[in-house]
């Protein structure tokens, strides 16, 4: 999908509207698997399954390319949104974001803020990452990508270095880190070689709020600030495949 371009005010980029779709075995030779928003760019997708597809950044989803901006301008509405309800995300490559990646605004439009992904009653099972973030991945480049992640489970996720689940980028201490605020959320534990199934990585910000984890050390908190309530060392104990808020599609 494209975005609106730089500086046309007034201008929206393209929209997406998917319900009740399979995206299997796409491959895309850089970003987006099955789906590419631009920068600038928005899309909602309801009732939908992704499965097997690769690419190198985001193997079902990327969020926020701005390949096509001049690095000398920024868009009056270059930022890009994802919002996604009720889907499964099943055995999705990539080396970076198996499954989603949500990239930041460039450095030269840092003021934009970076682009959003908001998932609800969705099911992360069997993604991978060559490096990090075997299910999402919310990058950093100036400001910090948003993530809004609610009702959502994560199943058997890998990462070959961090955040097998989720990885935040680190950022830097003068400027705005990754957002991610997690509601309601179920994570098995996913491994990944010498990481946690959550990696909260420095300067971003995190909110865990009434989440379940299969041990305490699931969630690696490097971040400015990192947030639980209930409190860690009340968090429930879950044991095997946790299927408590599947996706009914």
């Amino acid at each position: 999908m494209s975005g609106a371009g730089p500086n046309t005010e007034g201008i929206t980029g393209g929209k997406l509207l998917a319900l009740n779709i399979l995206f299997s075995n796409n491959t895309a030779t850089g970003a987006g698997g099955a789906v590419m928003v631009k920068a600038g760019a928005s899309m909602y997708l309801q009732n939908s399954i992704f499965q097997q597809n690769k690419a190198i950044f985001g193997g079902a989803i990327f969020i926020g390319s701005t390949e096509d901006f001049p690095t000398e301008g920024c868009g009056i509405v270059a930022s890009s949104c994802g919002t996604v309800s009720n889907t499964a995300f099943w055995w999705n490559e990539a080396e970076l974001g198996g499954a989603v990646y949500i990239e930041d605004a460039s450095v030269n439009c840092a003021e934009n803020g970076g682009h959003k992904f908001e998932c609800t009653t969705c099911s992360f099972q069997d993604n991978s990452a060559k490096n990090y973030g075997g299910a999402i991945l919310l990058a950093w480049r100036s400001s910090g990508a948003i993530g809004h992640i609610k009702e959502t489970n994560f199943v058997n996720n890998t990462a070959g270095l961090s955040g097998a689940d989720i990885e935040t980028q680190p950022g830097l201490d003068s400027a705005h880190g990754v957002e991610l605020n997690v509601y309601e959320c179920m994570f098995s534990g996913s491994p990944s070689q010498g990481g946690k199934a959550v990696a909260v990585k420095a300067f971003a910000n995190a909110t865990f709020t009434k989440c379940v984890f299969s041990t305490n050390n699931s969630v690696g908190c490097g971040g400015r600030s990192c947030s639980f309530c209930p409190l860690p060392d009340s968090f429930p104990q879950v044991r095997g495949t946790l299927f408590g808020k599947g996706v009914g599609i």
